[in-house]
């Protein structure tokens, strides 16, 4: 853990100590969870009066500044720096002593060096790219898309490869580049286009019970929204989702901001379209339509329509094994645990013991993994196949119920009321093969049963799954529109 490093507790010292002393203090995500005086460096963008404020990061994070604090930072004081860290403020603060002089030649040259190189627009960082779903090579102009790519969650890998499919069928002219947030300045820079999405990460309150406040996973994709401005790269958003509630000012603040003179924005529904509309008074144009998966839906179906030995029920998700072993008790067929991200592997790890003398016949899809990097295995496409052969569907997992109505398989999906998943379920009308359960509001009878009909009686239909590829018409559209913008820049 971060504060068993001698590094990061001092530096966590200065960051309480400070925090008593100023407005609040730019640092990063660890140090959020120490006093909630503390604000992500990115948040620097929405901050004119920097006499208020102090800094405390680690040097080779201080290019998560907005640029104007880089180009003043120079006049900031030091008041403590060592190997890793380093603390600042653009006023003497009363009662805190200055840095001594020795300290800040033996160890802030690298923070200036770091300083000198953002200004001359060279990189200062590896960004993380994921080469497994990247089409663009060296010298190509490229679209820049950022989402959870390289997350352990296949979700957010098929999201990222149907984006590469949507933007070069609209712009032909362009190839992908692929990543996750956490990019250099000069990739930014370098884009012909700037793409955040898809994914769910228009939130900032955390967890089931809305008990916390995350400002981190909002400060890691909307600031590229701040450095596509910098930079005069034309910038928009796709597959936008709330995935929980947004309610602190200052990140609407920061939100707002970062996307106000975005080209357009797509939103997967018209609650998320909401809030880009009446929260953030986004006023350019806004398209809803169903999430970026449908891109794929004739592969789905052509995945389902293949022919499989004997019954197959899948389960994607956090269930309760007592649920799973209770459905499962008299099934004869397969019972295939897809493990769509890292945290499925988890759980079936703690509960694998249980289920395996439990069940007769288990079968695992690990595909957590699928598409990470270039020892990735290249896209979605074991995901899909893990779920579009089954008979029946059991998950809590969003992107693992899209395939499954996509494949017109019967589902059962467990979440909570008017989340993501139930959003989408009401949208399209009452299908008898597929039923959303919140299992909070439900008594454990009412899951069981139902897991029990999907084990018992459940089957794939292509023929009437949801959605068409050519719902997503309107993004295509607008994307087509980005060419005369990428010549004004």
């Amino acid at each position: 853990m971060w504060f068993d490093d001698p590094y990061w507790a001092n530096a966590a010292r200065w960051i309480v100590r400070l925090a008593e002393r100023c407005d609040y203090v730019l640092g990063p995500k660890e140090f959020q969870q120490v006093t909630p005086r503390c604000l992500p460096l990115e948040f620097s963008s929405i901050i004119s009066d920097q006499e208020r404020w102090a800094i405390v990061c680690p040097k080779e994070m201080i290019e998560r500044l907005a640029l104007p604090w880089l180009e003043a930072i120079r006049r900031f004081k030091i008041i403590y720096v060592d190997e890793v860290f380093v603390a600042l403020s653009a006023a003497e603060i009363l009662g805190v002593p200055l840095t001594d002089e020795e300290q800040i030649s033996r160890n802030a040259p690298y923070l200036w060096d770091r300083v000198d190189a953002i200004q001359k627009k060279i990189c200062v960082r590896e960004s993380r790219v994921n080469e497994a779903l990247s089409t663009a090579e060296a010298g190509e102009p490229y679209c820049l898309i950022m989402n959870a790519c390289l997350a352990g969650n296949a979700g957010e890998v098929l999201l990222a490869e149907a984006a590469v499919d949507v933007i070069q069928q609209a712009r032909p002219d362009l190839r992908c580049i692929v990543a996750d947030p956490d990019v250099d300045r000069t990739l930014v820079a370098g884009a012909a286009l700037v793409v955040v999405g898809p994914g769910g990460m228009l939130y900032d309150l955390v967890d089931h019970a809305e008990l916390a406040i995350d400002f981190q996973n909002v400060a890691n994709y909307f600031r590229n929204g701040y450095i596509a401005r910098e930079y005069r790269r034309p910038f928009c958003l796709l597959g936008m989702a709330q995935q929980s509630r947004l309610i602190s000012r200052t990140t609407i603040n920061f939100v707002r901001g970062a996307i106000s003179d975005a080209l357009f924005v797509n939103t997967r529904d018209p609650e998320s379209a909401s809030v880009f509309e009446h929260t953030l008074g986004f006023r350019n144009p806004i398209a809803t339509t169903p999430d970026m998966a449908v891109q794929f839906c004739d592969r789905i179906r052509d995945i389902a329509r293949r022919p499989t030995a004997g019954r197959t029920i899948g389960v994607c998700g956090a269930f309760g094994a007592g649920i799973l072993v209770s459905a499962f008790r008299n099934f004869e067929g397969r019972v295939r645990f897809i493990l769509q991200a890292t945290e499925d592997v988890a759980w079936f790890a703690q509960n694998e013991s249980v289920l395996h003398n439990e069940i007769a016949n288990i079968e695992i899809a690990d595909v957590s993994r699928v598409g990470q990097g270039a020892s990735g295995i290249g896209g979605a496409e074991p995901f899909l196949e893990a779920v579009a052969t089954t008979d029946g569907l059991l998950t809590s997992r969003f992107h693992a119920m899209m395939i499954s109505l996509i494949a017109g398989i019967d589902t059962l999906v467990s979440g909570n009321a008017n989340d993501k998943r139930h959003r989408v379920c009401a949208s399209i009308d009452a299908r008898p093969w597929v039923h959303f359960v919140d299992p909070h509001l439900v008594r454990e009878e009412t899951m069981l049963a139902r897991a029990a009909s999907v084990a018992g009686r459940g089957h794939r239909d292509p023929s009437r799954g949801c959605f068409e590829s050519s719902d997503l018409e309107p993004i295509r559209q607008l994307l087509k529109s980005t060419v005369d913008k990428l010549a004004e820049s």
